[in-house]
This record gives structure tokens, sequence and C-alpha cells, in this order.
């Protein structure tokens, strides 16, 4: 009767602790995973916000990845407020599916630089006023060129902010204002010239090429004095045709051989978009150069146009002293600096010099090793960026 109660006190006992234990004990293989969950791989990565969705939850696309943003997901701003093209930092899940679920998006302040030319209005110790805004000036300020007066044409680069422009570089252009008239001549006189219906002054430092008279078309370089009148630096006749097979040419001044006429080599670098040219190009007495005062040097980018010789160098009729062009770059990123983004980069086989004045979108280590932007282009092939950011590829 004993061993009764005992056998059946044991099975009572073993009945309970089976009621007790969870039904996954005995299933087999593994427990199904909670939807939306995987490896518990996170990832995090940079970009512009590319489009996204009217309501949380929702999928957004940042930098080409879609991501589904969830109620759960935290924002370090109010995600209304972040718009197209802003650049996030995403800390997101992915699922077995390779699915991307945005566990944090915050957004990355990017810092804007500005680019601008105009004349000087003002010049105070701490501050400018160019082309109607104000120019900070700090310790860390570069200002290059001629000493700069008011009326002088300037060029800024600078970062914005609620009290200025806070200015990084300024280079002094010019301290003359010229303008350029065009037409035919009216009437001479040793001190004076008309031109098409403006008088023009002329002395002994106006240079006059090709012998024009009264009743031939001209171009004339002229400086505006205080009072409006106009001075000419040069005035020179316009050929009634210009030669049909004529020869343009532009780029970088690489080589100056002094003599009459004087023997310039100009190089066009290759870029991702046109290949390498080269000219040999004669200036003399007959050629008209731009502006007048202009100081043509090895490294100076010129463009003009001329007759061309028989051995495919150029006679030059007509020369223009301009900024060197902007040029694009894009590809795979082939060495960067060490630490940070100022220093040298090589794009695609590029060079590209980045500066505390270039504006750089997103973090570089978001960028999955491709980039793309546009800057200046230097005399050695490289380039002086002035945007640079992530590549989609």
């Amino acid at each position: 009767m004993n061993k009764q109660r005992i056998w059946f006190s044991l099975f009572i006992a073993m009945l309970a602790m089976a009621l007790l234990i969870p039904a996954s004990v005995f299933a087999t293989g593994r427990p199904d995973p909670t939807p939306g969950d995987g490896s518990n791989v996170t990832i995090t990565f940079v970009g512009p916000v590319n489009s996204k969705s009217d309501a949380i939850p929702g999928p957004w696309v940042i930098a080409g990845r879609t991501v589904q943003v969830t109620r759960q997901t935290t924002f370090n701003v109010d995600p209304a407020t972040i718009q197209m093209g802003d650049v996030v930092k995403v800390r997101a899940r992915v699922d077995r599916q390779g699915a991307l679920t945005a566990l944090a998006i915050n957004k990355v302040q990017v810092r804007q630089m500005v680019h601008f030319r105009g004349r000087i209005q003002k010049i105070a110790d701490s501050y400018w006023m160019v082309a109607q805004q104000k120019v900070l000036l700090t310790a860390d300020t570069v200002i290059e060129g001629a000493e700069p007066h008011v009326g002088d044409l300037a060029e800024v680069w600078g970062e914005p902010t609620a009290d200025g422009v806070v200015a990084s570089r300024l280079r002094v252009i010019s301290r003359h204002r010229f303008t350029v008239i065009r037409g035919v001549v009216e009437a001479q006189s040793e001190t004076q010239w008309v031109i098409d219906g403006r008088a023009v002054n002329v002395n002994e430092n106006t240079r006059i090429t090709g012998a024009p008279q009264v009743g031939d078309q001209v171009v004339a370089v002229v400086q505006v004095e205080g009072d409006g009148s106009f001075t000419a630096r040069s005035i020179h006749k316009i050929p009634a045709a210009l030669p049909q097979d004529r020869v343009t040419f532009s780029g970088f001044v690489t080589e100056i051989e002094e003599g009459s006429p004087t023997k310039w080599v100009v190089t066009r670098n290759a870029t991702p978009h046109r290949e390498a040219e080269t000219w040999v190009v004669w200036v003399s007495e007959a050629t008209q150069i731009w502006p007048e005062d202009a100081e043509v040097e090895v490294g100076s980018w010129v463009k003009g146009f001329g007759e061309p010789n028989e051995d495919e160098s150029v006679n030059a009729l007509a020369v223009r002293v301009v900024d060197a062009p902007r040029v694009s770059f894009a590809g795979e990123i082939q060495q960067q600096p060490e630490s940070g983004v100022i220093g040298d980069w090589v794009i695609d086989g590029v060079t590209v010099h980045v500066s505390d004045a270039t504006r750089v979108i997103g973090d570089p280590e978001g960028w999955d090793g491709y980039a793309q932007g546009y800057g200046v282009l230097n005399l050695d092939g490289s380039i002086d960026a002035i945007v640079i950011g992530p590549m989609p590829h």
C-alpha cells in the first residue's frame, strides 16, 4: 500500500514538471526568429537623403540604400525638418535578407563655404564690405594681391555665419575699372577719339595697333575714370573679315621665349573629358591682349585665336588672359590623407588638393571608396577642389 502511494506521488510530481516546462524544449531545431530580427548585425554609414516617406513608419533612401524607418528610430533633430539632400549618419540593423532597419538617424552639420567677387565698398580693421556683403577678417585670413583700396575688385572665400562671411582667403584683383568699347571710329584728334558715339581720351600710353582711321571698326580697352570719362589703354583695328581658317587655342602658358615676335607654348592639360593639346603661339605688336595691364607669365591661362602657319604654329591676333577653368573629377579614391580631409587625394588618377576652403559633403568614411566634385585646374594637371563628396556607384 505504501509502495503504491510512493509511485503515485512520483507520477504526479513528474506530470507537474512536464506541464511547467515550455514546449520549446521539446521542439526540434532552432526557435523561430523574432520578425525583423537577424544576426544582430548593425552597420553605420553617412550620405545624403535621396528620398523619404511622408510618414513614419516608412522607407527612406539614404546614399542610394533603402532604410526602413520605424517609430523606434531615434533622431537628433525633428525628422520633419530633414530635407532631401541633407547629409545624415545612419545606424541600421541588417536582417537575414539584407534589409535595413534604422536604429538612429542623425543629421550631420556640413560646413558650407562660399566664393564670390565684387567691389570693395568699405575697409575696416575687422571687416570689409564686398559686393554688399560683410566680410569678417580673422588672424587666419590670408590676403593676397595688390594693396586693397575702396573700389578695388576683390575675390572672397569663406564660411557664411549670422554675422557675415568669415573669410579664409581674400584676393585683391585690380585697382582699376576697365571696360571694352567696340564700334566705328567717328572722329580722331591727338588727345581724343570718338568711337561708337563715345568720347575716348588717348595719350602717349595708349597702344594703337592696325593704324585705324575714321570709318574703321575698332575695339578699345578703356579705363573708367572717377568722373566717368574714358581713357584708352589700347585701340585695335578689327580686320574687315577674319580669316576663315583661323585657329583657336586655350590653355596654360608653359613656356615664354622673348623676342620679336615672342614665342609662347600654350598647353591644355588632359582632363577626363578632353585630350591634351599644345600650340606654339607667336605674339607680336599686332596682337591684341586683354586686359591691357595683364602680366602674362608661365602658369597664366590664356585663350585666343590667330592665323595658322605652315609649321602649324599660330600668329596670334587676339588673346584674353582669364582665370583657369573649373573641371570635374569622379572615380575611385586611390589615395587620401592619413587623417582628416585636408590634403592631397588621388581620385581616378587625378591629384585633388582639398583645403579648408573646400566644401566637403558628408563624412569621407561613408563614401565607400568613391568620390566626385569639381575645382580649378592647375598647371601640373592637379585640381584645387571647390566641392568634394560621395559618388554613387
